[in-house]
C-alpha cells in the first residue's frame, strides 16, 4: 500500500481524499498478481473496518460527553478517521476490474464491501 494514497484517502477536504483513492487504485492496477490484488483489497477492507469502528467510537464519545470536557471534544472530532477516500477505492477498483471481478473476488468479498459501506453510511446519518 502507497503510505501517501492511505494518507491523502484520510483527507477531510474531497479533492485530497479522492487524490488518494487514485493513488490506492494505481498501486493496486501495479499489483500484477491475482492472490496480490487479493490480499491488497483485504487490507483495505480491513483498514476501513478499522475506521469505521473508530468513528463509531469517536461520535459515541463526543454525543456523550459532559459539557465541561469541551476540550477533548474537540480534539476526539479533530481526530476522527474518515473513510471517504477509501470508499472511494472500492468504487474505483470494482470499476476498473468489473469484467474479472466476478472471477477474481467471492460473493463473500463483495458481501463484505457492502456491509462496511452500509455501516459508513448509518455512521454518517
Amino acid at each position: 500500500l502507497d503510505p501517501r494514497g492511505l494518507f491523502l484517502s484520510s483527507s477531510p477536504r474531497q479533492r485530497e481524499a479522492d487524490t488518494g483513492a487514485l493513488i490506492l487504485c494505481f498501486s493496486y492496477s501495479l499489483e500484477l498478481r491475482v492472490e496480490g490484488r487479493k490480499h491488497f483489497v483485504h487490507k483495505i477492507l480491513n483498514i476501513l473496518d478499522e475506521r469505521i469502528q473508530k468513528m463509531k467510537s469517536s461520535l459515541d464519545f463526543i454525543l456523550n460527553a459532559e459539557r465541561e470536557t469541551d476540550t477533548d471534544i474537540t480534539k476526539e472530532a479533530l481526530d476522527l478517521p474518515l473513510a471517504h477516500g477509501l470508499i472511494c477505492f472500492i468504487r474505483l477498483f470494482v470499476e476498473k476490474d468489473k469484467c474479472r471481478a466476478e472471477n477474481i473476488y467471492s460473493c463473500d468479498l463483495f458481501t463484505r464491501i457492502i456491509n462496511i459501506c452500509h455501516e459508513a453510511i448509518e455512521i454518517c446519518l
